[in-house]
């Protein structure tokens, strides 16, 4: 899989947040939700137990769960604690900062263009569930920031697909 491939489908990552404006009760969502990532993380388990090799995966996910599988857990969490505005403030920084954060480390850009592309939606969004004030921008610059900290931190085992969305929605949930 390319690298720009990646990047698109990192930037569908606020579709997700339909899960909110699905007319069905949010347990009765939640529970068909959980019921799907059991049967991902089965699939990730099997996926490892036997080396199983997955066109587009990288190298170093082969003996540790995927960066998709690491989505999916973000997103029951996103689900079970979140609302659609701070799923969106997640989500959309993941959409923006991974990509850009991406095509600019190594550059004199980095971080700050990752920064700012994700400051820009995460400010819009807080402003519209918070009003703009000095605690909105606040917050937004911290929830900005931990997405760009999240993301340069390469552990071998947790994903920025999981810490980006995960540590945004914990932060957003302090102002929305």
């Amino acid at each position: 899989m390319s690298e720009l491939l990646r990047k698109v489908l990192h930037a569908t990552a606020p579709a997700f947040s339909a899960f909110f404006l699905i007319p069905l009760d949010r347990d009765l969502k939640l529970a068909v939700y959980l019921i799907l990532l059991a049967l991902v993380l089965l699939f990730e388990a099997v996926r490892i137990a036997y080396s199983l090799r997955i066109p587009g995966l990288r190298e170093y996910e082969s003996r540790r769960p995927a960066a998709y599988a690491q989505f999916a857990i973000a997103l029951a969490i996103i689900y079970a604690f979140g609302d659609l505005r701070t799923s969106l403030i997640a989500l959309t920084l993941l959409a923006v900062v991974d990509p850009v954060a991406s095509w600019s480390r190594g550059s004199r850009l980095y971080p700050a263009l990752p920064f700012l592309a994700g400051l820009t939606p995460t400010l819009l969004l807080m402003a519209s569930c918070a009003g703009l004030t000095p605690l909105t921008v606040a917050m937004s610059l911290i929830v900005a920031s931990s997405a760009v900290v999240v993301e340069s931190v390469h552990t071998g085992v947790v994903d920025d697909d999981f810490l980006i969305p995960a540590t945004a929605l914990l932060l957003s949930e302090c102002l929305c």
